[in-house]
């Protein structure tokens, strides 16, 4: 009876074991087109045919740091941009930034890349539609 008893508590934590690695995802993919998102967001305002994306990680203050490997911030290295990045929610987020050109003016788009929310986004003048690292 304790050896039946013992099994059975055994295969309930096996099953347990093997429903959370079915359904929780082992990688955290993003489920969702991060291009087809910025430019929707961007295209309320104009056609920018050029898109340039990067993933960083911008704090609530303004300061963008480059991702090296998934959420792993590389503070050794200095991106910018030609203008400010500030999360709406005055929080820290790793996001894709996106930033659009075309003939007469840009647009910035900051997703965050967990969500896909806009924390950030605006026109900026064509020539300060610029980042890089």
């Amino acid at each position: 009876m304790k050896t039946l008893h013992l099994s059975i508590i055994v295969s309930g934590v096996v099953i347990s074991i093997l429903a959370y690695l079915l359904f929780i995802p082992a990688t955290d993919k993003i489920s969702w087109d991060v291009s087809k998102l910025t430019n929707d967001t961007a295209s309320k305002y104009g056609i920018f045919p050029n898109e340039i994306d990067w993933h960083v990680h911008v704090t609530a203050d303004g300061k963008i740091h480059p991702v090296t490997d998934y959420h792993k911030i590389d503070e050794n290295s200095i991106f910018s941009c030609s203008f400010s990045v500030i999360p709406n929610d005055a929080r820290d987020h790793f996001v894709y930034l996106s930033v659009f050109r075309n003939n007469d003016t840009g647009y910035a788009v900051a997703l965050d890349d967990q969500t896909g929310k806009v924390v950030d986004e605006k026109p900026v003048p064509l020539e300060l539609a610029v980042c890089g690292p």
